[in-house]
């Protein structure tokens, strides 16, 4: 979009430092859910400015409701940004190593060449370092589109367009941390935004605010996907004058959803945190890969020190250890979109960014 911050990538060297923390944080602020929830809230206070006062202060637990759900809206905005965020770092790694990788093929397609000059016989197949590099400049052509849906997707969220050569980014650099999943669920039941909205509308529904409550709730947030109650009595309870039982109908049900919000909150987290704790050691399968290829193609370069050239197997080798470190690269990814996941499920996420600090809660010394 023309009003997004666009940084000029004819520069040759980094002119900017992005980090995650402000594109999420930025993401946040443009998110139009969380807007349009806010917008809603102040039209009702409007719509029901002039009218008694009991009927007022519905409008405004009700407007009230709907800033606490676009709060937890705008950690989820916080959260999109991420995961494209630390995407297009994964897919700047990966272009890198196929480079490398490209250079590497070439290198060896020359010492074979060399060597057939020479009347040596090296036993590969001449033609498979054009098929190698077919392949590998297919992966970048891949990666390279990949990069311009993720800068484009950053541009729309967080308005800050960037080519990835002209910044400094953060690493991926993901560090297994151990996770109290426990008091994780404790944190979210304490600072979601969007539970902290049900408790609070539920709590403050009384026999003179549960008729407009209970007319405009499903109006007010429909299409953001909230669980709303059925309200099974309200067409019937709307009529009569007293409110009583229509007042009792409502607190049931959303004692019921805050105690289903509740549930769902817990089950989440959770799951979170059995995803993310996969996701480490995962990646530690994926380093231990690496160092096996590792050890495997220092084997054969002592080899062929003492007269072994066993090239064939050193192509091999080769292209093992390059296709495990892009492995390594993707589970990297895989463990801090985990992350993200996890720290949206447990709410508060867009207010950490905002504030500079680390976005990702372990649930150890937090309270």
């Amino acid at each position: 979009p023309s009003s997004a911050l666009r940084l000029d990538e004819s520069e040759a060297i980094p002119v900017a430092i992005i980090d995650g923390r402000v594109v999420a944080c930025r993401s946040a602020q443009n998110w139009p859910p969380a807007h349009a929830l806010r917008a809603r809230g102040e039209t009702i206070k409007t719509a029901y400015a002039d009218e008694k006062q009991s009927v007022q202060q519905a409008a405004c637990n009700l407007a009230s409701f709907l800033n606490h759900q676009a709060c937890y809206q705008e950690d989820i905005g916080a959260a999109s940004a991420l995961r494209a965020y630390y995407a297009r770092i994964a897919v700047q790694e990966q272009l890198q190593l196929s480079q490398v990788s490209l250079e590497l093929i070439e290198r060896e397609q020359s010492r074979h060449q060399a060597a057939l000059e020479e009347g040596l016989t090296t036993g590969v197949d001449s033609s498979a370092f054009e098929r190698r590099k077919l392949e590998v400049e297919d992966q970048q052509l891949q990666l390279r589109g990949q990069d311009r849906q993720l800068r484009s997707v950053l541009s729309q969220l967080a308005q800050i367009d960037y080519d990835a050569a002209s910044v400094r980014q953060e690493q991926l650099d993901v560090r297994s941390s151990p996770i109290d999943c426990q008091q994780l669920q404790a944190i979210a039941l304490r600072t979601r935004c969007d539970f902290r909205g049900w408790t609070n509308l539920a709590s403050q529904t009384s026999e003179t605010t549960a008729p407009l409550i209970g007319q405009l709730l499903s109006t007010a947030v429909g299409g953001f996907g909230l669980p709303l109650p059925t309200f099974v009595k309200l067409k019937t309870l709307l009529c009569p004058p007293d409110f009583s039982d229509l007042a009792d109908s409502m607190q049931r049900e959303l004692n019921a959803t805050v105690a289903a919000q509740r549930r769902w909150i817990c089950q989440t987290v959770e799951e979170k945190c059995h995803k993310l704790e996969l996701a480490y050691h995962r990646i530690e399968l994926a380093r231990a890969t690496v160092e096996s290829w590792q050890q495997r193609l220092a084997q054969l370069e002592q080899l062929e020190q003492l007269g072994d050239r066993a090239a064939e197997e050193q192509a091999a080798a080769r292209i093992g250890l390059f296709k495990s470190r892009g492995e390594e690269i993707a589970r990297r990814l895989d463990a801090r979109s985990a992350e993200i996941d996890l720290a949206e499920a447990v709410g508060g996420l867009s207010g950490r960014c905002c504030s500079g600090q680390a976005w990702l809660l372990t649930g150890h010394d937090q309270t």
